[in-house]
């Protein structure tokens, strides 16, 4: 594996942790906002 491939695949890995965190960052607000805390949400 080159230098650059390993790269890639940190990068990806970061976008993707990054999207995952704010879709579910959005989910708690919006669930917050709509007063659906039915016991604990565990996001």
């Amino acid at each position: 594996m080159t230098f650059k491939v390993i790269l890639v695949i940190i990068i990806a890995l970061l976008i993707y942790s990054a999207l995952v965190f704010y879709v579910g960052w959005n989910i708690r607000v919006l669930m917050k906002s709509f007063g659906l805390k039915r016991g604990k949400v565990a996001f």
